[in-house]
């Protein structure tokens, strides 16, 4: 199939509802894959082999893999978004860990896999050191128009900030 191609609706299966994971048929083949939160993009993480009318153990390992693989994409992306808040702002992390006393380590750590664990508190820490409000809230889960116009504004806004910055470097210069 061509990039960006669709597959047909009777070659896709939902093997988990919540959250939504689905494997892609391909003769005894089937591609398990999740979709990107704030867009149309959908990740493909495993292959497996479907032997019967069922699936197996070895299909029920993929699609467990395959929710794993999801919670840590959504992990990355918002150690992403710190270091994307922190290239808009010109903060290196050894200047980050001095604004919110602590040792360098704990801040690469954070922005290493950390921020997985970290507590609500952390992360107002690290935001506030930055210049921003951590705002965590609830959104339905199943309303994806919701979600998509949140993470949306979300981006926008941290791309205007982006620009604006760089404007005033370049008028510092």
């Amino acid at each position: 199939m061509p990039p960006g191609a669709k597959a047909l609706q009777t070659r896709i299966n939902t093997e988990h509802e919540n959250p939504l994971i689905v494997a892609i048929k391909a003769g005894k083949q089937r591609f398990t894959a999740f979709r990107e939160e704030h867009g149309s993009t959908w990740i493909v993480s495993h292959r497996y082999v479907k032997e019967g009318e069922r699936r197996d153990k070895t299909g029920d390992r993929a699609i467990r893999r395959a929710i794993a693989d999801r919670a840590d994409y959504f992990k990355r992306v918002r150690e992403h978004t710190l270091q994307q808040i922190m290239e808009i702002e010109n903060v290196s992390a050894a200047e980050l860990a001095r604004r919110v006393k602590s040792k360098p380590p704990q801040v690469s750590r954070d922005l290493h896999g950390g921020l997985s664990k970290a507590r609500v508190s952390r992360l107002t820490a690290l935001a506030g050191a930055l210049g921003y409000d951590f705002f965590p809230m609830f959104i339905p889960r199943n309303d994806l128009e919701k979600r998509e116009t949140l993470l949306t504004v979300t981006r926008d806004v941290l791309h205007q900030s982006q620009s604006e910055n760089r404007s005033r470097r370049g008028k510092a210069s």
